[in-house]
């Protein structure tokens, strides 16, 4: 981590607390803090790549915003990463870390120190309709799904993640009410109102999804399974034993 953000906040994890915290992650494989690939395997043995080498072209991309916020890209991005991945399953690493990198990628193409409720519009914009490919900004051919924008950009964790290492790059009034707003008014403009926010919020028919919108309603079932499965076995345990418990504390 750099020396600015260490100046900011003095109480950084150190690299055994690091290395800890990745080794104690579901699914990892033997990742070391240092290594900028990391390799994961969920339940089903899926196996993930997160990669943090996909994070170095933004100093050669956008080498003014980098030297600006004095950060390093890569070690930033690995610190708010760990700290969204432990909040979620192995299934959305990888998503973890391309949202991560998209919205620097919007923060940075216009040289924003933080997401405000003035810009808004445009990181969202952004986040909605590209891609980064190549060490570059793709388009895409289509809108963002629902599903897609809330596995990104989860707006709670990120500010808790930036705010965890002294960073106030985004500010408090940006709020999940403020994104849905914005939501609200960029569907329709950005789909010739051939969507309206109600459709695009429930995915219109899932059947009709696009193999790229349809993945993710497929991951996001496999996401909920994993982390609802144990509650679920355990309340019906509960239920089929409340018999035996009444009769045994009658």
């Amino acid at each position: 981590m750099t020396a600015t953000i260490a100046r900011r906040h003095r109480n950084l994890p150190d690299l055994n607390e690091l290395q800890a915290r990745l080794s104690a992650l579901p699914g990892n494989r033997g990742n070391q803090f240092t290594e900028n690939v990391w390799q994961f395997i969920n339940q089903r043995g899926k196996r993930y790549t997160v990669d943090f080498d996909t994070v170095l072209a933004l100093s050669e991309v956008y080498p003014d915003w980098v030297r600006e916020r004095g950060i390093d890209p890569v070690s930033l991005s690995k610190h708010i990463w760990l700290s969204l991945a432990e909040s979620t399953t192995v299934n959305s690493y990888t998503r973890r870390l391309k949202g991560l990198r998209l919205w620097m990628v919007a923060l940075a193409r216009r040289n924003l120190p933080r997401l405000t409720r003035e810009n808004s519009r445009a990181v969202l914009t952004f986040m909605l309709t590209n891609n980064w490919r190549g060490g570059r900004p793709s388009p895409l051919k289509a809108v963002r799904s629902e599903m897609d924008m809330t596995f990104l950009m989860p707006l709670q964790a990120l500010k808790d993640a930036t705010s965890e290492l002294g960073l106030d790059w985004i500010s408090r009034d940006v709020t999940e009410a403020h994104v849905r707003r914005q939501f609200k008014v960029l569907i329709p403009e950005l789909t010739d109102n051939d969507l309206t926010y109600q459709d695009w919020k429930k995915g219109q028919s899932f059947n009709l999804l696009t193999l790229d919108h349809g993945r993710y309603y497929v991951e996001h079932c496999l996401n909920f399974f994993e982390e609802h499965a144990p509650l679920a076995c355990a309340l019906s345990q509960t239920l089929q034993a409340c018999a035996t418990i009444a009769t045994d504390l009658a």
